[in-house]
């Protein structure tokens, strides 16, 4: 078998400089360095990459929490009109407060639930909660007959609210 010739200066140097010694396997080191303009380049384009990406999975992962929000605050509303039909009207208060904290929604929809909410305070006799409801949806209600019907209701559990005041104020005299 013929000898293998010797490598060119070319593609191997010796990082001491002694061309007597050169091996294949040492590596070659660069004598000059990357240019400025180079790293400047590799640099920038590498952050304008990782900025695209982090981008790119924030957009992905908010779409799937939004839309998991939305559709784990949808049985919230199911089970509260369920629980109102069936004449368990604490429990349906709750469901739909809890509707309303946990659900993003606009005003008009907001105040419709509101007064539900009031309403259902209402029949079960439980004034204070249901002034604090019905003033909610009447103050936000972008719908005239919702406004109209929340002050209603809003007014007459006000005046249930001072007759017993006046009747313990009358009891003390």
């Amino acid at each position: 078998m013929a000898p293998l010739p010797h490598p060119s200066p070319l593609f191997f140097s010796n990082p001491q400089g002694d061309d007597n010694n050169m091996s294949p396997t040492a590596p070659r080191l660069p004598s000059h360095g990357v240019s400025p303009k180079i790293k400047i380049a590799v640099l920038l384009l590498t952050v304008i990459t990782v900025a695209a990406f982090g981008l790119f999975f924030f957009k992905l992962f908010g779409k799937m929490g939004g839309s998991a929000r939305a559709t784990a605050s949808a049985p919230w509303l199911e089970v509260a009109r369920a629980l109102e039909n069936a004449g368990l009207k604490e429990a349906a208060a709750e469901q739909y407060a809890v509707y309303l904290k946990t659900t993003k929604m606009d005003p008009a929809t907001r105040a419709r639930i509101s007064l539900t909410l009031g309403q259902l305070h209402v029949d079960r006799g439980d004034c204070r909660q249901a002034l604090a409801w019905l003033l909610h949806a009447e103050l936000t209600a972008t719908d005239p007959a919702v406004k109209d019907t929340a002050a209603g209701q809003a007014r007459a559990c006000e005046k249930k609210l001072r007759k017993p005041a006046q009747a313990d104020a009358n009891l003390v005299e």
